[in-house]
């Protein structure tokens, strides 16, 4: 990514955002095997001169971890692992948890990018109120950066409470390469040959259980 230009103005107004206590939701889109995890690497090494493999969390568990270390200004991604990719409960649920993480990542200031398939995979409410900017993957190494317009998210203008899409730029990126990209990738990779979709469901119903039970 070439400094200079509306993407640098991007990546200035995104740490003015951190800076004044509100959060950075960043929706990274595309089809799989795009290039949505190598931009999302690029855009940490931007935004978060620590950013390292670590932040890059391919369950709930793992961002729920990432978050609990994570310092103002620090990235952490939610990858297409397999609680993402593998299951409908991410895209069809009320996103508790997930509002829940942003919640988190403004207390704390960290800026937060979420990797799916379709934008449309992420809940209306959150993608409504929260999510202010959208990269779309096109084609490997090249990318189209949107921002959010004209949202309502109070819910007066019934006809367009979610605003519109503005394109701001394309920009290219480049690959990623390192042990630490090899390790997050052999991480990644283990999990997709190991997902077991049955333990899966029990593990979500007895996170179901406990949080119901810790609810008022």
């Amino acid at each position: 990514m070439r400094p200079g230009g509306p993407l640098e103005t991007w990546f200035a107004e995104v740490r003015d955002r951190i800076a004044n206590d509100w959060d950075a939701c960043i929706a990274d889109v595309g089809y799989t095997g795009v290039g949505k995890s190598t931009l999302a690497w690029r855009l940490g090494e931007e935004l978060d001169p620590g950013f390292n493999q670590s932040h890059m969390c391919l369950s709930q568990q793992e961002v729920e971890a990432a978050l609990k270390v994570a310092q103002r200004g620090d990235v952490v991604v939610v990858d297409e692992g397999v609680e993402v990719v593998y299951s409908l409960d991410f895209a069809t649920r009320e996103s508790k948890d997930f509002v829940r993480w942003l919640d988190v990542c403004r207390r704390r200031g960290v800026i937060l990018i979420v990797n799916m398939a379709r934008l449309r995979q992420m809940s209306g409410r959150v993608r409504d109120d929260r999510a202010l900017f959208a990269v779309s993957v096109r084609r490997r190494g090249r990318a189209i950066l949107y921002r959010r317009v004209g949202a309502d998210p109070m819910g007066l203008d019934e006809e367009d409470p979610g605003g519109r899409w503005k394109k701001v730029c394309r920009f290219s990126f480049g690959r990623v390469e390192g042990p630490e990209w090899d390790a997050y990738m052999a991480r990644k990779d283990d999990r997709v040959m190991n997902y077991d979709p049955k333990k899966e469901r029990e593990e979500k119903r007895a996170r179901g259980r406990r949080t119901r039970r810790t609810e008022p």
